[in-house]
């Protein structure tokens, strides 16, 4: 590993550059406390020397900004424990990992990051970490993006004024827009997004789309209206210069690296600096020793009782690390399109699980269509519902093409109709749901079957209209792509074949009907009036005539 991972010849200093005393950012709104600590972190890179002045045009920047990182690590006051790792330059596209600096045994904490440490969607709204954000962002502000577009708020905020040294200098190590240009396809050109939306059922014109209209409304609501405080630019991040910030461009890069980098950790959505600098491996000490361990919630400080993101080794053979390993982890998982739209990747484990994903929803012209909706909303029993879903479909090894349940379950409910709209009315309202969970009518589950074959052509289609020539763009994103389409095109053709041999069979199937004759004990055929079984009493036949009070 490199030598410049255990040196700290450029010290936080360096990072003076980018973020200089700046009164136009100190919020006279603010606590005294909170005043006290932004002039004392600006009170930090106060140190210039002349080694300042060619950071930004020197080639070896990322460098740099690695070894300020670990002279955070090193410091006294760092928040994060239990580390055991320095941030390294890596001779491979990872970029930057994490390389141990002493042994580390099996299942044992390498790094730990306080939550109070990590950046959480909430961020945005708490006015002592985002007093330019918080006053003039609706409280209830519920963007296309959700989470991971709060927290590219919060890492456009950062960027611009980050709330301390390890953050101001973790964010030095980040990708710039022009380094992940050909890493992350939120960033991709236009021709590579457009092979990539018809390599995958995970569309990413999608994702743009709902970046595109929360950049719209920001900008017309917010931005746009206070260009000191957000800035379409900025000359604060190391490399490209001036790198875009409160703008489309910005806040696409900021989702992107949020997307690539956030853990979902106690039930939230969290960047969690430095930790997000460990690479994903699908197998430790060669395949089949055991599998990394993924990120996940633990405890630290000196009672320990601290919530932190904890990072350790994995628990099988071949888990334990000698100083100066890479220290990696799991990222999860992921199908093959996820790891490709998240992390810019796609590791040999996710193309051999052949993920796809449909998409279906209640149609707004549907005759019952609100009907359909109320149920979904309210008598889901799991919780609300939205009337678009997306369902996994499965095609790896030991899968049969089975559909998933929910699917079905979904799909019988939104073709509901005729003869089977009765299960609407308010009397089946608290059951219908659950009605939904076997085959309704031969009709519907018809329309059903037809409804997944017909999703599965469309999408098989789609991929089978990529171009196949080289030439379209002759680098690793080619690639990525044909691996996904590989694996999603098994998925969906187990998914076809599979409801195929299902159409076939119908007429075999057990149907609402005739789950509820039996249900009343009514499915038996009828007997003679002589069989004992019929349940009249001796000499007590209908049309008798017979009368006890005569």
């Amino acid at each position: 590993q490199p030598t410049s991972v255990f040196r700290n010849a450029h010290p936080i200093s360096l990072i003076r550059k980018y973020y200089p005393v700046d009164p136009r950012h100190v919020d006279t709104t603010t606590t005294t406390a909170t005043l006290h600590k932004s002039i004392h972190f600006a009170s930090v890179f106060s140190d210039a020397s002349a080694s300042v002045d060619s950071f930004a045009n020197n080639e070896d920047t990322l460098s740099a900004a690695v070894d300020a990182l670990n002279a955070v690590l090193d410091s006294s006051d760092c928040p994060i424990r239990d580390i055991k790792v320095r941030a390294a330059l890596l001779p491979t596209s990872c970029r930057i990992g994490l390389v141990a600096t002493k042994d580390i045994g099996a299942d044992e904490n390498f790094l730990s990051v306080p939550l109070s440490t990590c950046g959480s969607p909430r961020d945005v709204f708490d006015p002592k970490i985002s007093p330019s954000l918080a006053p003039v962002l609706p409280e209830k502000y519920d963007g296309w993006t959700g989470d991971a577009g709060l927290l590219a708020m919060l890492l456009l905020k950062e960027t611009l004024l980050p709330r301390n040294e390890l953050w101001a200098a973790w964010i030095q190590c980040l990708p710039t827009i022009d380094e992940a240009t050909d890493t992350l396809p939120m960033l991709w050109d236009e021709l590579a997004q457009e092979v990539l939306q018809s390599s995958s059922t995970k569309k990413i014109y999608r994702i743009l789309d709902d970046a595109d209209e929360d950049t719209t409304w920001l900008e017309e609501n917010i931005w746009s209206a206070d260009r000191v405080s957000f800035p379409a630019s900025t000359e604060r991040l190391r490399g490209s210069n001036p790198h875009p910030l409160f703008s489309l461009d910005g806040f696409r890069w900021a989702l992107a690296i949020v997307n690539s980098r956030a853990v979902f950790i106690d039930g939230t959505l969290m960047l969690a600096p430095v930790a997000d600098f460990a690479n994903h491996a699908d197998f430790v000490g060669g395949e089949g020793s055991g599998q990394p361990a993924e990120a996940a919630l633990g405890y630290t400080g000196t009672f320990g009782i601290t919530k932190a993101v904890r990072l350790a080794t994995g628990k099988g053979r071949g888990s334990k690390l000698r100083a100066g390993d890479q220290a990696v982890i799991s990222y999860g998982p992921k199908s093959a399109a996820e790891y490709l739209l998240d992390h810019g990747f796609v590791p040999p484990s996710a193309s051999i699980s052949s993920v796809s994903e449909l998409t279906f929803e209640i149609d707004e012209s549907d005759r019952f269509g609100d009907d359909k909706i109320d149920v979904l909303e309210f008598e889901t029993y799991g919780g609300a519902m939205d009337p678009m879903q997306s369902f996994d479909v499965y095609g790896g090894p030991g899968s049969m093409g089975n559909p998933d349940p929910a699917m079905l379950q979904f799909l019988r409910l939104q073709k509901l109709n005729n003869k089977d709209a009765f299960l609407l009315e308010s009397v089946f309202r608290k059951e219908v749901w659950g009605f939904m969970a076997d085959p309704v009518s031969e009709e519907n589950e018809a329309d059903v079957v037809d409804a997944i074959l017909d999703a599965c052509e469309t999408a098989l289609e789609d991929m089978n209209s990529v171009p196949s020539s080289d030439t379209v763009f002759s680098d690793r994103r080619l690639n990525d792509c044909a691996t996904v389409r590989d694996a999603e095109r098994r998925a969906l053709s187990m998914l076809s074949e599979y409801m195929t041999r299902e159409k076939e069979a119908l007429d075999l199937k057990e149907y609402y009907q005739q789950r509820r004759l039996k249900s009343l004990g009514l499915d038996s055929n009828w007997e003679d009036e002589n069989s004992p079984d019929v349940g009249w009493g001796p000499g007590r036949n209908p049309g008798g005539a017979e009368s006890d009070f005569f």
